[in-house]
């Protein structure tokens, strides 16, 4: 073996085996998204609804960083599995859903993730972004300032929440003027009361009171519009489904469940693109 050929085998070795198992999660999770995206796009591509050059790049790449993100906050909430269940759960969006919505996804997940974590820096650079990404930035406000406000109160003397929070209430001037209202389709009330009705699970599971707090705004900001596309940020919502899944034990439960929503996101990108 050449120095040029083992160099990389020793800089591996040199990597913390937290390390090593995050990124091969992180790997799983990318694959993963990558396969559920190129699956709808196929089944669009084959109904004649989609040219696959129309799907700019940064519509891939911006999914990519949502299911890395999503993947990081679920193995902070639980473990590995968690984290690529819920990427792989939230991937079969369908891709005509565009890459704001992407991008907004992983800068929320990222704020959130730095709110609990008591990064403000972090969350509250995050959570400006987010705000001038969507006009659902509002549902990540109402939660970095009060978590960060709870924060002052406990310590006056750190000047970090401050900035946190005024980063965190800079993000609405982008965001609140571009919220118009869709029209109410039957499709769309469906999916309004199933994400009514996966909130109401979600808040049985006693998540993080951050997390129901953001995933409540978001479904709060998508009943107002009426715009059932406002909810693909709403990622808490499928926590419910990952833990399902995780207490089943069953091997083919996760495949089971992840083929169902992607063929019927499938389907549903066919019919919103006919």
């Amino acid at each position: 073996m050449t120095v040029a050929e083992a160099a990389p085998l020793s800089f591996v070795r040199r990597l913390h085996p937290e390390t090593l198992r995050w990124l091969g999660g992180a790997a799983g999770a990318l694959a993963l998204h990558a396969s559920l995206r190129a699956l709808n796009a196929l089944v669009l591509i084959l109904y004649g609804q989609y040219d696959l050059p129309a799907l700019p790049v940064a519509t891939w790449l911006s999914g990519l960083a949502a299911a890395v993100t999503l993947y990081t906050f679920g193995s902070y909430l639980r473990d590995r599995m968690t984290g690529v269940l819920l990427a792989g759960l939230w991937s079969v969006v369908p891709v005509i859903s565009g890459h704001h919505a992407s991008l907004f996804t992983a800068l929320a997940a990222g704020s959130l993730l730095a709110a609990l974590r008591k990064n403000w820096l972090t969350a509250g650079v995050l959570c400006l972004l987010a705000g001038l990404t969507l006009p659902t930035g509002a549902a990540l406000t109402l939660v970095v300032v009060p978590v960060a406000v709870i924060a002052l109160v406990r310590d006056p003397r750190e000047w970090r929440p401050w900035v946190a929070t005024v980063l965190a209430l800079a993000g609405l001037a982008g965001g609140l003027p571009q919220l118009g209202t869709g029209r109410l389709t039957v499709e769309t009330g469906l999916l309004l009361l199933l994400a009514v009705a996966l909130l109401v699970v979600a808040a049985g599971e006693r998540l993080p009171r951050p997390l129901l707090v953001y995933a409540g705004g978001v479904v709060l900001i998508a009943l107002a519009a009426r715009q059932a596309q406002a909810l693909i940020p709403a990622f808490p919502l499928l926590l419910p489904i990952v833990y399902a899944i995780r207490r089943s034990h069953n091997r083919v439960v996760p495949f089971a469940v992840v083929g169902a929503l992607t063929v019927a996101s499938a389907v549903l990108s066919v019919h919103l693109t006919a």
